[in-house]
């Protein structure tokens, strides 16, 4: 059964009752929550979440645990950069608050997600309070193509992301967005199953299929 989108509160309740089985079973949980989650905890900074993003030990045993409160894996554990764990412990994390900041702190693929994702939460909060949405996606980042292997597929990710979030907010898509350099050669689909790809090819918003990025618009629904 799928799990709806976490809220503050219903983390809480699911870390409350992580916390309490592991008691009950005689095991002490080591926890650290990172990344977006922990921001909505800490300031409220959104709604919902898909997951809980957290370095775990042991790791085995609390996500035995936390499938008894529900059997989605709503508790994500992984291993950030050495980078996010040195500004993390010196207490000065941030996320991302403009497209060109995603591509400046990407050091590898991995890291470019995540930051992506932190920066749509950002985008969202912005137009939550009525700010301007421009400044977000106006200066462009720098080129990831000889960054790692994957930064070519990115450059063209974050233009098709410029383009969509103008066109969805009412606002002119940046210059740099609609440069032809930023199209992919060959046609990169985020899925690779057969009947997968002919829904993308069949629901991709224009945005993405102008650069020949491949990808389901949910992976924006935050913005």
């Amino acid at each position: 059964m799928p799990l709806e989108n976490l809220t503050r509160a219903r983390i809480i309740t699911a870390l409350n009752l992580l916390g309490l089985r592991a008691q009950q079973e005689g095991v002490e949980l080591e926890l650290c929550i990172y990344g977006g989650s922990a921001m909505m905890l800490a300031y409220s900074s959104r709604e919902t979440t898909k997951d809980v993003d957290a370095i775990v030990r042991p790791s085995e045993v609390a996500l035995r645990l936390a499938s008894r409160w529900h059997p989605h894996p709503w508790l994500k554990i992984t291993r950030p950069s050495a980078s996010y764990l040195l500004a993390m412990k010196s207490g000065i994390i941030r996320r991302p608050t403009s497209l060109h900041e995603v591509a400046v702190e990407s050091g590898a693929y991995a890291e470019f997600g995540r930051n992506l994702k932190d920066f749509l939460h950002e985008f969202a909060f912005a137009k939550k309070r009525g700010l301007a949405l421009e400044p977000l996606l106006s200066e462009e980042p720098p080129r990831l193509a000889g960054r790692f292997e994957q930064g070519r597929i990115c450059d063209a990710f974050l233009a098709a992301t410029a383009d969509y979030l103008a066109r969805v907010n009412g606002i002119q898509t940046p210059a740099w967005a609609l440069n032809q350099d930023r199209v992919l050669d060959e046609p990169w689909f985020s899925e690779e199953l057969p009947i997968v790809r002919l829904l993308l090819l069949r629901d991709i918003p224009s945005a993405f299929k102008d650069k020949n990025v491949f990808v389901f618009d949910s992976a924006l629904k935050v913005a």
